[in-house]
């Protein structure tokens, strides 16, 4: 039986002194096999990164990774023992990796924070000049990403008074330079989020003055 080692050496050992790719060539009269072992050497205690603090959505779950290329074992505070873990709920966590020349320790908070969105609008308004409750918008809550939106005022007789595709925009009452009356307007708003999910909300808005 004869053995050849990556760096030519034909003995049946292979003293490892080195991080590095290590090669065996094993032969006989019958067959011949090889195997090949990837080695890390190091003096150093493994040093585990886990980032910054984070806030995921509720009904949502990440995956915290603790691996280091020096570390052989880990632990969680829960008592898992792989280099990542699954999570969906907040909390601090805490990970210790291990090797034969000590261990390394990080932690991350996570939060969780409501991703859904909410659209609300005012039943009434009164622009009066007075700086109070002047102008009529909707009120967005939430994490709201538009794709498209639309906002739209009637009045009783179906004339379109305002319009608007900017969710910072506000009525003033005012429609061709005149203001409007003390009256009940319908409004509509149209709105598609980045996630597909589309709305057509209604209602009635009282102009007061």
């Amino acid at each position: 039986m004869s053995y050849l080692w990556q760096d030519g050496s034909i003995n049946s050992t292979f003293m490892a002194t080195a991080s590095g790719t290590y090669f065996i060539l094993i032969e006989d009269s019958c067959t011949t096999i090889s195997d090949i072992i990837n080695v890390i050497i190091t003096n150093d205690a493994p040093t585990v990164d886990l980032g910054d603090d984070i806030s995921i959505c509720i009904g949502d779950e990440i995956t915290l990774d603790a691996t280091s290329n020096t570390a052989n074992t880990y632990l969680w505070q829960n008592g898992t023992t792989t280099p990542t873990l699954i999570i969906d709920s907040e909390g601090k966590y805490i990970v210790t990796a291990f090797n034969d020349c000590g261990r390394g320790m990080d932690s991350i908070l996570v939060n969780l924070m409501d991703c859904n969105c909410y659209v609300s609008v005012p039943n009434a308004f009164t622009p009066n000049n007075d700086n109070k409750n002047d102008a009529f918008s909707s009120i967005i809550d939430g994490v709201c990403n538009f794709s498209n939106y639309q906002f739209m005022i009637f009045n009783r007789w179906g004339n379109l008074m305002f319009e608007t595709t900017d969710i910072t925009r506000e009525w003033d009452g005012i429609y061709n330079n005149q203001a409007q009356p003390t009256d009940t307007y319908t409004w509509i708003i149209e709105y598609e989020l980045e996630n597909g999910i589309t709305e057509i909300l209604k209602g009635r808005v009282l102009l007061l003055r």
